[in-house]
């Protein structure tokens, strides 16, 4: 016969009710027995529905961040922990992380992709003024930090400087952008050291909600080497005939 831990008294139902941590009693077992009431609402489930069974919905069932799979909407991330009863049976609870912690994790991940990766990308405003820019594309030019170039016109960046031609293309491109319209072309540009580099670049609108531009991303891809082997080997093959 499985064990069950004794049930609360009144003064821990009460801090048990009233915790704004999501905690729950499992019996010997694993089937629950109670639950207090932030439990209940981040599992988006009322009690009868979860008392005398296993909780299944979390995973891994482990110390340590697990996975929340509500009956509607997306999974959550959330921190889990199984506390032993001296009793028998487990003490359950689980920290799910607050919006805006979450929002700023995800955030730092996403600029610690975007700083790292070899690609030059950047994020302008609708007018084509620069907002930021990563570092492989900084360092193409010799700077550091985008500190001096944010809400300078792009075309009048250093990136551009170099040719009057290519910054009014570049000016085109976004008026197009600007209108919603994906923007793709290959430039050279001398980065810092004097190297000429050939340039896929591309220019992206983002649209909000009810399809307005409200940004341009613009990405560079170095695609010197590329080119260079396509040019040995058309003159390879030239030669060859």
């Amino acid at each position: 016969m499985i064990s069950r831990p004794a049930a609360p008294t009144d003064l821990y139902r009460a801090g048990f009710e009233a915790s704004s941590r999501p905690q729950a009693l499992l019996d010997a077992a694993g089937e629950l027995i109670e639950a207090n009431p932030a439990f209940l609402a981040l599992a988006r489930r009322p009690l009868a529905a979860l008392r005398g069974r296993r909780i299944g919905w979390v995973a891994p069932w482990r110390d340590g961040t697990a996975w929340l799979t509500p009956p509607a909407g997306p999974v959550e991330e959330v921190a889990l922990f199984l506390r032993p009863l001296p009793e028998g049976g487990t003490l359950v609870e689980i920290d799910p992380e607050d919006s805006a912690r979450r929002a700023a994790r995800t955030e730092d991940e996403k600029r610690a992709i975007l700083e790292n990766t070899c690609e030059f990308i950047g994020l302008l405003d609708a007018d084509g003024r620069v907002l930021h820019a990563n570092r492989a594309a900084l360092a193409f030019i010799g700077l550091e930090d985008d500190a001096g170039l944010r809400g300078r016109p792009f075309a009048d960046t250093p990136w551009w400087s170099h040719s009057d031609a290519e910054r009014a293309r570049l000016v085109a491109a976004i008026a197009r952008a600007r209108d919603g319209e994906m923007v793709r072309f290959e430039t050279s540009h001398p980065g810092h050291d004097g190297n000429v580099a050939v340039i896929d670049f591309s220019l992206r609108p983002v649209l909000d909600a009810e399809g307005r531009v409200v940004y341009l991303v613009p990405e560079g891809r170095d695609v010197t080497q590329r080119k260079r082997a396509e040019a040995d080997l058309l003159s390879a093959k030239l030669e060859a005939e």
